[in-house]
């Protein structure tokens, strides 16, 4: 009788430690997935910059090369 009892107590904490454990794990993938989507976001947020960079960069060269031009016409007496 007492033998039973020790392996009915021993199944218990088995199970609960195998509850843990997944419990654990789920924990574990849940932050991954938390991670993972933080990750993608800011590799979005880092494409947008550079091409905002890129943007920026692409007006104020044509900003240059326009005032280029007018001082160039300028000097030169070019209507």
């Amino acid at each position: 009788m007492e033998q039973v009892e020790e392996l009915e107590k021993l199944g218990s904490l088995k199970k609960a430690y195998a509850d843990i454990i997944l419990n654990t794990a789920k924990e574990a993938a849940a932050r991954i997935m938390v991670s993972e989507r933080k990750a993608y976001r800011f590799q979005q947020e880092l494409c947008a910059a550079k091409q905002e960079g890129l943007d920026m960069l692409l007006r104020l060269k044509q900003i240059t090369d326009s005032k280029k031009s007018v001082g160039v016409s300028v000097i030169f007496g070019y209507d």
